[in-house]
């Protein structure tokens, strides 16, 4: 099954990554969040599931390498842009925890939309797990 998120969000003028110091987890959420782990043992299949789970439906928007300079992020001006996972200070601060909840849940203030719809929890662990590799110095 092919799935292409594609969100409108016309801004004016340039867009940049909101302050990746800023959780997008709400407060009353955001230490429940930090404590959890991702369940999967990371396998090359896990990260090859969730490479190909990410170049579904990840792309558009995160890009190819996950930097946020994908084709409707490009297009629309999307503010603000779309995190940029190849950031290790991104990935040295979001905990996996976090980085669940805003996937089952979308970030309110941004463009990214809830994926519970979607997949399945296991699948998102997974794309967590790829996500993770795009951060990596040797990658």
């Amino acid at each position: 099954m092919f799935v292409f998120f594609w969100t409108v969000g016309f801004a004016l003028g340039g867009s940049q990554e909101r302050d990746i110091q800023i959780p997008r987890v709400p407060p009353e959420e955001l230490e429940k969040v930090k404590q959890m782990k991702n369940p999967l043992l990371i396998s090359g299949t896990v990260i090859k599931n969730g490479r190909e789970l990410f170049s579904r439906s990840c792309v558009a928007c995160h890009g190819p390498g996950g930097k946020g300079d994908g084709p409707v992020a490009r297009e629309t001006q999307m503010d603000p842009k779309p995190r940029d996972f190849t950031n290790p200070e991104f990935q040295r601060i979001r905990s996996d925890g976090e980085l669940f909840w805003v996937l089952k849940h979308g970030s309110h203030d941004s463009e990214m939309m809830r994926m519970d719809f979607f997949f399945t929890d296991e699948e998102l662990w997974g794309l967590i797990s790829y996500i993770r590799t795009l951060g990596e110095t040797d990658h």
